[in-house]
């Protein structure tokens, strides 16, 4: 996140950037905890985890992997179970606005 500091108008991008890290139990890099936390960055420390562990093999199951940050208290549980919806209706996978 720091290559990100001095470029103007990308303010809310460092946020981001810096937070996107960050679990609800405070053990992030920042360890800024639940009441810390606005929404974008529960979205995207989710969308990072889920992207990270199914890139850990091609072999990885979408759905265990779902099913274990669904059981993983750092994480926001609306968030996760928003994931598991675009999972289940596989919007999650369109392309293109499709």
């Amino acid at each position: 996140w720091k290559m990100l500091e001095g470029i103007e108008d990308l303010e809310s991008a460092l946020v981001l950037a810096r937070l996107g890290r960050e679990r609800l139990d405070g053990k992030g890099p920042q360890h800024q905890g639940d009441e810390d936390l606005d929404i974008e960055p529960r979205i995207l420390a989710v969308a990072v985890a889920y992207e990270e562990r199914c890139a850990v093999g091609a072999d990885e199951d979408p759905d265990a992997v779902i099913d274990a940050l669904a059981h993983d208290r750092s994480f926001d549980a609306k968030v996760t179970a928003a994931l598991l919806s675009c999972h289940l209706d596989a919007s999650l996978y369109a392309k293109g606005g499709e």
